[in-house]
This record gives C-alpha cells, structure tokens and sequence, in this order.
C-alpha cells in the first residue's frame, strides 16, 4: 500500500513542475531568436523546420516589458464559447476584427491601444498575410518581446524570410509604437493572472495524465497481481472520472471568471484532464480492491487453454486463457517467463481472492511439478 500511495503523492510534485513548463511554453521564454537588422530597427526572428520544412516562423521586436497579451485568429470553438457565454472575450467597434482575431487577454487597459482605427487596420493586414502560403495564426506579447508567429507550407524558403519580415514588420512596428505611446507610463504591476490560472489547470490535468499512463504502462509489463476480470473496475471508474471531470470543470469556470481563457481550460479538461482521471481512477479502484481485502485466498488448479504473444512497438505482452472447466474461462496478462513455461505445461496452481469491491483477482500462481 505505501508504494501506491506514494505514487500518488507523485502528482502534487508533477503539478508544480508542469506548471512551470507551460508557464515556460505560453510565455515562450525558451524562444531563443536570431537578430537581424530592417533600416533603422533590429528584429528578432526564429525558423522551425520539419522534414526539411518550414513548417513555424516567428518574426518581434523588443517591447515594453510587462505587457501581456495574445491575439490569436479565432476558431470554432471560440465563437460556440462565446456565444454560450462561457468565455468573455474584449471586443471592439469593428466587426471584422472581432470574427477574425480573438482576444487572449483579461486586461483591457493593457489592450486599449487596439481601439485605434489605424492599429485595428495594422491587425487585419497582418492576419491576412498569404505570401507564400504563409498563414499568421497568432501575435504574442510577452516578456519584453512581441512577435508573429506564422504557419509555413512547402513555397517558402529560408531567403524568403526577409521579404516575409519586411511586409510583417511594416504594420507590427506601427503596433508597437503604440503599445509604448499607451503603455510607457502606466503602472504594468497588476498582472494578468488568467494565463496562470489556466496554466496550473492544465499542470492538474496532465499529471493526473501521466500518473494514470505510468501506471497503466507498470500494470502492462508486471501484470501480477492480476484482476480476473475488470469491467467492474473500467465502468465504475468511468463514472468517477465523469463525475471528477464536471466537478473539475465548475471549479475552473469558477476560478477563472468567465475569463477568455475559460473554454480553453474546458477543452483541456474534457480531453487530456478525462482521459488521466479515468486512468488514476481505475488504477485507484484495481489498488483498494486488492490492498484492502481481507478475505481467505483459494488455491485453485486450473487448465491452460490457449495462449498469447502479442509483439508491440515498445515491448511484448503475453496472455493466457485459464478455466476450472472449459465453460468457466478467463483471459490473463502475465510475465513472459510463465508464458513460455505455459507452452509446455497445461496446469497452473493459482491463489485466488475475492476482492474488496467483489472483483475476484490473483496474487500468485505456480506450475504444477
């Protein structure tokens, strides 16, 4: 039981340590850039390749520090989110803009600057940049930097990059100098707490995840002890995590306010946070069931009926089917040597027991000498 329990425990130190990595990931901290220089200004840009690809390129300026926002262009579930009213999103006195680009930010002193004709002019220009087949998906302001980021395709090379920068920086410059103009003076110390908030969310979500995968994966190459059958334990973790999963889900929409990140948050924990709920939940209901019986083993000699070698990416996996009879079968992972064994001998000395939750399983079996 201390293992179990201390495997668990594993999640509250996972969580800090993703949170920091999403923190690190949102914000791009890691995003470590080339410069260059356009006439009288210098500007930073990185290229991620793929398959001989350009497949991201990213194009900012140095800015004022302390200005958080990202404009990203808006999706389907971004507009279902905020016609549902889960998310509130910034809007403005343009309608074009509002449809195309959505509004990261809970702020919106820090994005008064957007109100500007002219800059909602400057935005429109830059999401609607197709050179070389060359989409924008989103411009970010984080840590002293603000940048473009563009989806590549198979037309743009590496000596297109600077006239891609020079069609960018034209309007993202004009952007800029109006983030400084409005910004320069005001007081940038009350931060936008909603990209933590998500971020610590979405630590939760994932740890729960690789918790459960951990698990699941240890439970694939050592098997023993062994549930007989687990259908019992998959349904009735199936309902603990749904139930975990809505419970989750009002409390971020709590926490976060109707912030715009909130149906980001949702599609985070109705994805990745459902799927590690379910596994810790199952492996949750599998551990109490044999951690906490406390009824007599049965040693019982059963037939070997068939048996199963299944060759897979990272490791193999051997069953056998078992039975007192042959109406009275079951299927069973086990260790690669008792498959092997198995091949020869067709009896199996098993110790059974009943389970806590009534789900019969197996602590030890032994061949027959």
């Amino acid at each position: 039981m201390k293992l179990e329990f201390y495997l668990f425990l594993s999640v509250i130190f996972i969580t800090p340590l993703l949170f920091k990595k999403i923190l690190n990931f949102i914000l791009n901290i890691s995003w470590e850039p080339e410069s260059a220089q356009l006439n009288d200004y210098i500007y930073y840009y990185s290229i991620d390749k793929k398959e001989h690809r350009i497949s991201n390129i990213k194009i900012g300026l140095s800015t004022i520090d302390g200005c958080d926002f990202c404009l990203k262009r808006e999706g389907v579930f971004d507009r279902i989110a905020k016609k549902l009213g889960i998310s509130d999103e910034i809007q403005f006195n343009n309608d074009k803009l509002n449809n195309l680009v959505y509004v990261l930010s809970d702020q919106p002193d820090v994005i008064s600057f957007i109100n500007d004709i002219n800059i909602q002019n400057n935005l429109l220009e830059i999401f609607n940049f197709k050179t070389f087949n060359c989409s924008v998906n989103r411009i970010e302001c984080h840590s002293g930097k603000i940048w473009v980021s563009l989806q590549g395709s198979s037309h743009v090379q590496e000596k297109h990059i600077e006239f891609i920068a020079i069609e960018i920086l034209s309007n993202l410059y004009a952007i800029n100098t109006k983030i400084m103009q409005s910004l320069l003076r005001r007081d940038l110390s009350d931060k936008d707490l909603g990209f933590k908030k998500s971020a610590f969310i979405s630590a939760i979500s994932q740890s729960f995840f690789i918790y459960g995968f951990f698990r699941l994966y240890l439970k694939k190459i050592y098997p023993t002890p062994i549930i007989i059958s687990p259908n019992n334990s998959f349904f009735l973790a199936l309902a603990i995590s749904m139930i975990l999963c809505f419970a989750f889900s009002y409390l971020a929409i709590i926490v976060l306010k109707k912030s715009s990140r909130t149906h980001l948050a949702l599609i985070e924990i109705f994805t990745v946070g459902i799927l590690g709920l379910f596994m810790t939940s199952f492996i949750s209901i599998i551990d109490i069931n044999m951690v906490f019986d406390n009824s007599s083993p049965i040693e019982n000699v059963v037939n070997v009926y068939k048996t199963e070698h299944h060759k897979g990416k990272w490791f193999d996996s051997y069953q056998l089917t078992l039975g007192i009879d042959a109406e009275n079968k079951f299927r069973i992972p086990v260790e690669e040597d008792v498959y092997f064994n198995s091949l020869n001998e067709k009896k199996l000395t098993i110790i059974q027991h009943q389970g806590l939750l009534n789900q019969s399983w197996i602590s030890e079996y032994k061949y027959n000498k």
